[in-house]
């Protein structure tokens, strides 16, 4: 995939990277706290970045427009180091006095496949994507434009996402998709309802007190979930991995008794 890579820290965790109440195999995990600003930032300084663009345009259709992503979907997620890549439709909608340069149009979408992976340092992600060829769109139009003044379009409110069912033995929800499980430990987890159960609140616990946590202990505690994810790595049997879940719970919550002093 050629691409255009561009770093982006945020704070707090996968979602989604959005919300630590959501798995990171849904498909809004695919926005960075529960919106799609970063994408907005990714289009545009990719579209200032371009020679023939003029500078101050481009940051006065970024502060009017909207960007919004849509039909997300989860191409592939690693539990081990929080990676996850995605793939959906970058849609940007312009003020109607911006659209002379746009073609006469007011929303443009463009395909986008991006992957979020936490920071070295354990502070927010890095955002690598694919190039979205509506920044030379937009470089193309702050040059029609010239300097100007547009008033901000009014902000879509995202769908309210539908109630997830029970999780049924049948229908496991852990912290990654099933779909895309590759090992014998994955393939346990999503078998059994109880084990799916843990692993998504290891993973809800994790993410919400990694957000919680200054530089420091939040470098700490991701060092501390790639182990635990190794020893998980090695278990063969639903015992073992209970045992493995309830003991990281009982960490995460003595962590977070600390940190609330």
């Amino acid at each position: 995939m050629r691409s255009l890579i561009i770093g982006l820290a945020v704070v707090a965790a996968l979602s989604a990277p959005a919300s630590a109440t959501q798995a990171p195999g849904d498909a809004s995990a695919c926005r960075i706290n529960g919106s799609s600003s970063f994408l907005r930032d990714l289009l545009f300084g990719a579209a200032a970045r371009i020679p023939s663009a003029d500078q101050g345009t481009v940051t006065e259709l970024k502060r009017a427009s909207a960007v919004e992503l849509r039909n997300a979907r989860v191409l592939s997620y690693d539990a081990q180091s929080g990676r996850i890549e995605c793939t959906g439709d970058v849609q940007l909608t312009v003020p109607g006095e911006a659209a002379r340069a746009f073609g006469g149009k007011t929303q443009l979408t463009t395909p986008t496949r991006f992957t979020a992976e936490p920071a070295s340092d354990g502070n927010g992600f890095t955002i690598f994507s694919s190039r979205m060829l509506l920044s030379a769109d937009i470089a193309a139009a702050s040059r029609i434009l010239g300097p100007t003044r547009l008033s901000p379009v009014a902000a879509s409110v995202a769908p309210t996402p539908t109630a997830a069912p029970p999780l049924r033995a049948a229908d496991p929800k852990p912290a990654f998709d099933c779909a895309l499980a590759s090992t014998s430990v994955e393939s346990l987890i999503c078998s059994d309802s109880e084990l799916a159960e843990r692993d998504r609140r290891v993973a809800q616990r994790y993410f919400a007190l990694r957000g919680s946590l200054p530089q420091k202990p939040r470098t700490l505690l991701l060092a501390s979930q790639r182990l635990f994810l190794k020893e998980r790595s090695q278990c063969a049997s639903s015992e073992c991995l209970s045992a493995l879940y309830d003991a990281r719970l009982h960490r995460l919550d003595e962590l977070e008794a600390k940190t609330a002093k």
